[in-house]
């Protein structure tokens, strides 16, 4: 199962706000049975890298809002939370950026 790392940065390459990994490969696995009422949650690369702006944070953010009530994220409350956080502060801020990497 790939291993998603969820990072909230700046502008800078080395500009990194926040950060978290999924290990555990539950994010990766639930997110490819998401079909097109989620298009940018299933759009994440699981083996490159996904950005999404200021303006994209937003509508990833009603994204993430809406997925809570499928079964297979029940177990991924912290998870979500967590992205949830900085999608929001991106969408609230110039200049930063909501990047996932998967492996």
């Amino acid at each position: 199962m790939a291993t998603l790392i969820i990072r909230l940065r700046g502008d800078g390459v080395d500009d990194i706000l926040d950060v978290m990994a999924d290990e555990s490969g539950r994010l990766a696995q639930a997110l490819t049975d998401l079909d097109d009422r989620y298009p940018y949650l299933s759009c994440i690369d699981q083996y490159g890298i996904t950005v999404f702006n200021r303006l994209q944070a937003r509508i990833l953010l009603a994204e993430i809002d809406r997925v809570r009530s499928e079964s297979q994220f029940a177990s991924l409350a912290g998870v979500l939370d967590r992205l949830a956080a900085m999608a929001e502060r991106c969408a609230q801020e110039v200049h930063l950026f909501v990047e996932i990497e998967g492996d």
